[in-house]
């Protein structure tokens, strides 16, 4: 019943399924229509009943809502519930993004390989960058909140978990019956009778999206540090080697969006997410899985100041607020500062190093970077162009700055 096709659920006779009652003999049989469920639970994965994960799909959307709800009670407490000095130190962007990914995350990536449509996948994301957002009170554009964070997009998740999927079919486990079926599917899957959002489909194109379909369908070459690891280890190692190609096809991504973007970054953004790009483009070459090193070295008298700055949502900054006095401002340009008469676009660059009325701030930073830069052999800060300047002062480690002095800069 649950596999009929539309064809042969029209032409069923009776059209619904029923049931006739023998007892009490002394009373005439009833017919008591069956009502077909339109979803069933296997394994926690909600199903229906021509697998197009619809329901898979909102059932992983109300999962994130409802752990988002004691994520944010949790948050409230500590808040709210701490002493004076703790407070700022217990509701850092750092601490409530630990508290969140573990409670919230989990649930989106979870049975993501199932999703066959980039549809279901983008309100997924959707669902959990908005989770996110409320957790740390900075709603800025959801690509900027994932590069931050280091949250992958989740078309690549799915993609890193396909791939793992198939290493795990044609190395790993390869005597299992979901093996054997896998390999003698994978051998009609070029038929044009052939679903085409089938999982061998499906892992295909995941192949070819992180590039690496040279060996496909067969076995994947395995680096060293696969070979070497212990049999129960190697599937961990697998997806331990894959994520830098995934953060590389990330990047690369971003980078697409801006192919004229220059290098070192200079010129007038046409968005705040194109304003991001610019002023953090240098920052990007670094593993996009790791959280940057300024989240764990926030100060503790504002520590949402950095975090708020840095994904354009600093109700401070002209270019981060959508509306002024009730005036919806959609253009970028027009986003000009307030404190000056000349109509020149409010920008970080502009408040942090030009405004006649807010560059002082900036002053004792300033001199602090210029004598960190000299310390460590790094170039000049009179040197560095506006865009860079800016970048070190919103926590961007020069690229040639040694690891072991970032928390000093910090």
């Amino acid at each position: 019943m649950f596999y009929e096709t539309p064809s042969q659920r029209a032409t069923r006779f009776p059209s619904t399924f029923h049931i006739t009652t023998r007892f009490p003999l002394s009373q005439p049989p009833r017919t008591l229509p069956l009502k077909e469920p339109l979803t069933f639970e296997y394994l926690g994965l909600t199903l229906d009943p021509y697998l197009t994960m619809e329901a898979a799909m909102k059932h992983i959307c109300r999962k994130i809502n409802a752990a988002h709800q004691t994520v944010a009670a949790v948050a409230h407490s500590l808040r709210y519930d701490s002493s004076a000095t703790d407070r700022r130190i217990r509701s850092s962007p750092y601490v409530l993004f630990r508290i969140w990914q573990p409670c919230v995350l989990g649930f989106a990536t979870e049975n993501l390989r199932y999703l066959v449509t980039n549809a279901q996948i983008d309100a997924v994301e959707r669902t959990l960058i908005h989770s996110l957002q409320r957790t740390l009170h900075g709603f800025t554009s959801p690509h900027i909140t994932m590069i931050e964070l280091g949250i992958t997009p989740l078309i690549l998740q799915q993609a890193l978990q396909l791939v793992a999927l198939h290493f795990r079919y044609t190395v790993l486990h390869t005597n299992t019956i979901a093996a054997k079926l896998y390999n003698l599917r994978c051998k009609f899957r070029c038929s044009n009778a052939h679903p085409q959002h089938t999982i061998e489909n499906r892992i295909a194109k995941a192949h070819s999206t992180l590039m690496i379909s040279i060996t496909y369908p067969g076995p994947p070459p395995m680096p060293r540090s696969v070979t070497l690891a212990k049999p129960k280890n190697k599937g961990k190692s697998h997806t331990t080697f894959l994520k830098p190609i995934v953060s590389a096809e990330w990047l690369r991504q971003i980078r697409f969006k801006y192919p004229h973007a220059p290098l070192p970054p200079f010129g007038n953004a046409s968005s705040r997410l194109h304003a991001h790009f610019l002023l953090h483009h240098l920052s990007l070459c670094n593993n996009l899985y790791k959280l940057p090193s300024y989240l764990t070295m926030c100060g503790h008298r504002n520590p949402m100041s950095l975090p708020r700055l840095r994904s354009h949502s600093h109700q401070s900054i002209p270019t981060h607020m959508l509306t002024i006095a009730d005036n919806q401002r959609d253009d970028y340009d027009s986003r000009v500062c307030l404190y000056c008469p000349s109509g020149v676009t409010g920008s970080e660059i502009h408040l942090i190093l030009e405004c006649p009325a807010t560059s002082h701030v900036a002053l004792d930073l300033i001199q602090f970077l210029t004598t960190l830069l000299y310390d460590t052999c790094q170039p000049d800060w009179s040197t560095l162009t506006t865009h860079q300047q800016t970048s070190l002062i919103l926590g961007d480690p020069p690229s040639t700055l040694p690891k072991n002095i970032h928390h000093v800069r910090l």
